[in-house]
């Protein structure tokens, strides 16, 4: 009878985090985790945008025309599902127009409105003065630089390909 032979399945090496890596780590979450919800509360007294409708607003209008469906989720660092959800209440409030792509039947061109570029530009102010106060005016120059660094290491580790970072911008 001949014996089988058993593979016994190698568990993956994990290394717990040190001490520092495990402070910085709660650091960095700790601020992303603030920051969101201080965001979107100053963006909710200016105006009537949650900070998700905001993005997807002024993706659009740095966009200067229209942008396919896969193009503004990924520059709103979203799922298509959920950006077209949020899409669909746009739409209905006459802030973004969707419509079919010309020479591809398949894909879903999203386009800001004039009254969706006023609703972007009537908080856009508000929203900069909340990320300056916020996150920006803690900075050095220096740390500006640092941060700068940071996050697109960070994003070039993430998703090498991101919009913000990678080198051939075709939008």
């Amino acid at each position: 009878m001949a014996q089988v032979m058993t593979r016994k399945k190698e568990k993956p090496d994990y290394r717990w985090l040190s001490e520092k890596e495990s402070e910085i780590w709660r650091k960095v979450v700790a601020a992303t985790m603030l920051t969101a919800p201080l965001l979107e509360a100053d963006l909710q007294k200016a105006g009537s945008l949650s900070f998700f409708e905001f993005q997807v607003l002024s993706s659009l209008k740095d966009a200067d025309g229209e942008l396919t469906m896969s193009q503004l989720a990924e520059r709103c660092n979203c799922s298509l599902s959920r950006l077209s959800h949020v899409a669909r209440k746009l739409e209905e409030r006459g802030a973004i127009d969707r419509s079919q792509a010309t020479n591809d039947k398949r894909v879903t061109m999203a386009l800001l409105t004039e009254q969706g570029k006023s609703e972007v530009t009537r908080v856009e102010g508000r929203y900069a003065e909340s990320i300056r106060r916020r996150v920006l005016d803690s900075l050095t120059p220096e740390g500006m630089d640092a941060m700068e660094t940071l996050a697109e290491a960070l994003l070039a580790n993430i998703d090498p390909s991101h919009w913000l970072i990678a080198e051939d911008d075709e939008y």
